[in-house]
């Protein structure tokens, strides 16, 4: 009788992104080999970095909070705790309504909710119809865990506290952030985004690449390596990649998006099949610009902004944000304007909508003068998972039915759309995999 071929890894890790390579690292700490295959030519994900004249931008995420308990272990793991270094102006903003600029620290929304000119008491007082959702929740409720929000999952966040408060208060940083437009941000999320005020905020020195890069170095990563098909074949799983090689191993974890997990896990069921078809991603573009002399803007008592933020018709049809990162420049300065993810969708052409986005901030401030001395422009097609009023309790429901089996799901979709989720989904897939090999090693020997 033919020998059975041997395995490459107890598990296979399709995806070397942030939930990757958290699941990934989660293996190896129970005791099991972990191989993780990725088609691009460099880990990372979303959170990667690139050194771009003098200066660390983020290609993706960019804040490391206090909230993100599980990113915070992955880091001091990687000995990367000394590289966080505190954003003191971080959620600064200053939002345009009727063509002023309002001023507003979302560290502490509760405290500078009273001052802030951006909605009027009114407006303010609306958004006192969110208390019954969150006193509902109060217990139940985990960091941006879209999941454990669902009871409360029962439209858009604009129908309870109006087109105002939302546009202008509420939802503003959910759309420059994940790219979503007020009107789409659930009452889930509206929630969760009160329910856990970011108070500070750090960036890694060197870029959240440092993280990924570091978790892949210590990992067996294997980078420009497309995967076309995953099955389970006797004992074991295969991966079947696009060059016809074949990897093999006893489990296998689908750390991808949700419309590639649902190409390559052939075998799924119809409902697993039904809800990875069911799940959105929002996109954008965004451009940085290096300018020769420092950019700064101000509130109202002289403290440095972090950004701008433009709701629609406020002045400008491309132009979303304004995000000032001066303090990541070694000299001169540096900014990120991003466009509304509509506008991101309808024009295909970056250039011209990375010039429309600069002429759309001149207009705004003429008086800045800019003299720009490179550009580049990101351009993210598919950005962060969608949660549109009714996910919420599409997601408890399915997840309610994960167990321990040889292929599992891992992806910020199945929690939030932030970084911790990323980590948490990679991590419990990691764990169910451990059990389900666990248990069947031990009914072999049994």
């Amino acid at each position: 009788m033919a020998a059975e071929a041997p395995i490459d890894a107890d598990v296979l890790v399709i995806g070397a992104g942030l939930a990757g390579l958290a699941s990934a690292h989660r293996t190896t700490q129970a005791g099991l080999s972990a191989l993780v295959l990725e088609r691009e030519d460099e880990p990372g994900g979303r959170a990667r970095s690139e050194r771009w004249e003098g200066c660390t931008i983020e290609l993706g995420a960019s804040f490391v909070t206090p909230a993100y308990r599980r990113l915070r272990r992955l880091i001091e793991d990687c000995g990367l705790t000394n590289q966080l270094a505190p954003t003191p102006n971080a959620f600064r903003s200053a939002i345009r309504r009727d063509g002023r600029w309002h001023y507003l620290d979302y560290r502490w929304p509760e405290v500078e909710f009273m001052r802030y000119r951006g909605v009027g008491w009114r407006e303010k007082a609306s958004l006192l119809r969110l208390l019954p959702s969150q006193l509902r929740t109060a217990f139940s409720m985990r960091f941006f865990d879209l999941a454990s929000a669902a009871a409360i999952d029962s439209g858009a966040l604009e129908d309870v506290v109006g087109p105002a408060a939302n546009r202008y208060f509420a939802s503003p940083v959910a759309e420059v952030f994940c790219g979503y437009p007020p009107e789409e941000v659930s009452v889930p999320f509206g929630v969760l985004g009160a329910r856990y005020p970011t108070r500070r905020a750090w960036v890694v020195e060197g870029g959240l690449g440092s993280l990924t890069g570091e978790l892949a170095r210590r990992l067996q990563v294997r980078c420009g390596v497309s995967v076309e098909r995953v099955e389970v074949e006797g004992p074991g799983v295969v991966a079947e990649t696009s060059d016809g090689e074949i990897v093999r191993g006893n489990a296998v974890i689908l750390a991808t998006r949700a419309s590639e997990a649902l190409a390559l896990w052939l075998q799924a069921t119809a409902e697993t099949r039904r809800f990875l078809a069911d799940q959105s991603y929002s996109q954008g573009l965004g451009v940085f610009l290096r300018t020769r002399e420092p950019v700064r803007r101000t509130d109202a008592r002289g403290r440095e902004l972090y950004m701008e933020i433009l709701p629609r018709g406020e002045g400008t049809n491309a132009l979303l944000s304004v995000v000032y990162l001066n303090d990541l420049a070694p000299d001169g300065g540096l900014i990120l304007l991003d466009a509304f993810a509509r506008a991101a969708a309808a024009n295909g052409d970056d250039a011209e909508l990375a010039e429309q986005l600069e002429s759309e901030h001149v207009g705004l401030h003429p008086e800045m003068r800019l003299e720009v001395t490179a550009r580049r422009i990101l351009r993210w097609p598919v950005f962060v998972p969608a949660y549109p009023p009714g996910r919420a309790r599409e997601l408890a429901k399915f997840r309610t039915g994960l167990a321990p089996g040889q292929i599992q799901l891992a992806g910020d979709y199945l929690y939030g759309p932030l970084m911790e989720g990323a980590v948490r989904a990679g991590q419990d897939a990691a764990e169910r995999v451990a059990r389900h090999l666990i248990s069947h090693d031990r009914a072999i020997s049994a």
